[in-house]
């Protein structure tokens, strides 16, 4: 009968956003050997800080800036430690268009509390037992049944040794991409209730600094949280240079036995143009040596369009050069294939923009067929 229950519980939860899912073609990425340093080792201590004054570590900066590489990292780091007290306890990582959202939020962090802390077990089980449309009801109603009481029972079965090493990181990952904004909020008054608690969570949570958001850890989420910009407190461009000039080792590497490369290739300029036009963003960095790192294709002539494209002094927007990138690798696409791109990017904004407003219907194949200007019975 337990093994029943077990599985309703593994059938409410979004497998896919734990940080060490195997989401097929889509990776979380991860820090660059030798980059991000600074921050996991502050990081690190603020984990392993049994008297740590903020529950909360709110990371935030604009996207493409690698705050995903740094919790995932973060995650990674701690989940297999030897000392139970610094290890991981959970993990979710939101994404836009995706199951991973705030309705199987808690049920996730339940199953991984019920997974890392067996003594919680039975009375997790038992409260979905006790009450099969717990998954259906308020966040506050799941984080109460499913996670604090069942917590606060195993305390007390557990000896004074066993709950002091009792594991303590939840980390949380791109809450702007939960859903819409009144969602967001709840995940965060979630995240409140879970600091404000007695079992000392050390709560990491990343995302952009929208206003609302700013608004919460400006207000009840003031005394719980150490707030950090990532770009105003970490120096990026010496990051950026050393993942950049590994890339191109890579690419070297990959590359060398089909085509010789020109001396000193690439030259000490360009890996100083490309960190400048990068202006703290991994992300721009990311997409030029994944266009440039290509089996099929000449890395060579890749740069040269890559430098090609830098020769618009437009430095006020920093995604000027990767729009730029894209509309190139865009208008290079074969005639052939241009419908079907075109298909597929409609459908990928279609799903982004029911996620981001307040649409709460089913987005069928009508609406569907309708935005892509199909006639009836095309789709």
């Amino acid at each position: 009968m337990i093994a029943h229950w077990n599985r309703f519980l593994l059938e409410n939860i979004a497998e896919r956003a734990f940080h060490d899912a195997n989401n097929t073609g889509f990776d979380l990425p991860k820090c660059y050997p030798g980059t991000r340093e600074a921050i996991q080792k502050d990081l690190s201590k603020w984990v392993r800080d049994v008297e740590r004054k903020h529950s909360i570590y709110w990371l935030y900066a604009p996207a493409g800036s690698g705050k995903t590489a740094v919790a995932k990292t973060l995650a990674d780091s701690f989940s297999n430690l030897a000392t139970p007290l610094s290890g991981l306890l959970a993990s979710f990582f939101f994404r836009r268009s995706h199951e991973n959202n705030e309705k199987k939020f808690i049920a996730t962090i339940a199953y991984q509390i019920k997974t890392n802390l067996p003594k919680t077990s039975p009375f997790i089980i038992g409260a979905i037992k006790a009450d099969p449309a717990i998954f259906k009801k308020d966040l506050q109603v799941q984080l109460s049944k499913l996670i604090l009481e069942p917590l606060s029972r195993a305390s007390k079965t557990a000896t004074a040794v066993e709950r002091a090493n009792w594991r303590q990181l939840i980390v949380i990952d791109r809450l702007d991409e939960c859903a819409r904004h009144d969602a967001q909020l709840k995940v965060l008054d979630v995240v409140s209730c879970l600091a404000l608690s007695p079992f000392q969570f050390a709560i990491f949570l990343s995302c952009r600094p929208e206003a609302h958001i700013r608004g919460a850890f400006q207000t009840h989420l003031a005394e719980s949280s150490l707030n950090v910009c990532l770009p105003d407190k970490y120096y990026s461009d010496d990051d950026i240079r050393t993942f950049v000039v590994g890339k191109f080792q890579e690419v070297v590497r990959s590359h060398q036995a089909s085509l010789d490369f020109p001396r000193h290739w690439p030259e000490k300029d360009v890996i100083r143009q490309l960190v400048k036009k990068s202006s703290g963003h991994f992300i721009y960095a990311a997409v030029v040596m994944n266009y440039i790192n290509v089996l099929d294709e000449n890395p060579v002539e890749r740069l040269d369009v890559i430098l090609g494209l830098l020769k618009d002094p437009d430095d006020e927007n920093p995604f000027a050069t990767l729009d730029a990138l894209y509309s190139y690798i865009l208008s290079s696409i074969k005639k052939k294939y241009q419908s079907t791109v075109e298909t597929v990017l409609k459908i990928a904004t279609a799903q982004s923009l029911v996620s981001r407003s307040n649409y709460s219907g089913v987005f069928d194949e009508v609406d569907l067929g309708s935005f892509l200007m199909l006639q009836p019975g095309h789709l």
